[in-house]
């Protein structure tokens, strides 16, 4: 069986989409219900700036990828008629 590395990105994208969903439900509700002193606004900012940080640090890890590349074949073809194992 083979696949192409792009499908790693569907799972990267659906766990990037729920944390992008708590990530604002999570601001907003510090915005809206937190005591907005000096402790809440550091904390904000060290929460968004995390979260550039992350985003920037794997996009600039997964630019130079070439997601076209077939990998795997591990399967039937893997093993020959002897019995034996062989990549």
């Amino acid at each position: 069986m083979t696949f192409q590395l792009w499908h790693f990105l569907i799972p990267y994208g659906l766990f990037a989409l729920l944390f992008c969903t708590f990530a604002i439900i999570d601001v907003v509700h510090m915005v809206k219900f937190g005591t907005f002193g000096m402790v809440n606004y550091v904390a904000l900012v060290i929460f968004l700036a995390g979260t550039a940080f992350i985003v920037w640090s794997t996009a600039q890890l997964l630019a130079p990828v070439d997601w076209s590349t077939v990998v795997g074949s591990i399967g039937s073809e893997t093993f020959d008629r002897t019995g034996s194992f062989s990549l």
